[in-house]
């Protein structure tokens, strides 16, 4: 709908012209409508702008209502986010990178046997494009003891790495830790690895025995 303003009335009013290029307004309303109506199977219509309100809204007579409209009011186009009052425009994240994440399920499993063992492998795993780590789980052990440590490293191939033991924060006990133990026991896990800027991380269990039960699960997150 093409709408003026009528400087003497201020009311919205529709905007036509003939073939001559003569201008013909009618006044908004049931009898504008009319008139519109009628004028419409003989005359094109001409775009001079819209009537807005002091918030950016063209008035809309079918619904008797202001609408948000995609133009100023000399025709120019306006984001669907434009905000008049503050001449800005507002963005919306469809997905939001906080809300990525990834659930690194590293082992849940008895017996493992007296040795040294690297979750999620010898290689490691990957860290690129996520910031935050955290693990929960536990360790039991039966007849000796299971340790747990990190270690990380930015080597470009993980066959030939460099590992690096480094501390992780407990958060269970509010401390730093470089390693959880337990011996003869068991041991519950939330730890977690904030701001990690290692490329390569893996978790290492030492088993000093084959009697126990190994549950570590992580979860990376952007």
């Amino acid at each position: 709908m093409l709408m003026a303003h009528d400087e003497s009335t201020h009311e919205p009013r529709r905007v036509i012209s003939d073939s001559a290029g003569r201008l013909l307004v009618a006044l908004a309303g049931s009898a504008g409508a009319a008139a519109i109506q009628a004028a419409g199977a003989s005359f094109a219509a001409t775009v001079l702008g819209m009537v807005t309100n002091a918030a950016g809204y063209v008035w809309d007579d079918a619904n008797g209502l202001w609408k948000r409209s995609l133009a100023d009011a000399t025709g120019q186009q306006q984001m669907a986010g434009y905000t008049p009052g503050t001449t800005s425009n507002r963005a919306e994240e469809i997905d939001p990178l906080p809300s990525k994440k990834l659930l690194d399920d590293l082992v849940d499993t008895t017996d493992i046997s007296a040795a040294t063992h690297y979750y999620p492998s010898a290689t490691g795993g990957i860290m690129d494009g996520f910031t935050d780590y955290s693990l929960t789980g536990k360790l039991i052990d039966a007849d000796g003891t299971l340790t747990l440590t990190l270690e990380v490293s930015n080597d470009e191939t993980a066959a030939g790495a460099d590992w690096v033991p480094v501390y992780f924060y407990d958060d269970e006990l509010n401390v730093l830790a470089l390693q959880k133990t337990v011996t003869n026991g068991t041991e519950l896990l939330a730890l977690s690895l904030n701001n990690n800027n290692f490329r390569l991380y893996r978790w290492v269990v030492v088993a000093s025995g084959a009697t126990n039960t190994v549950i570590l699960k992580g979860r990376k997150k952007f």
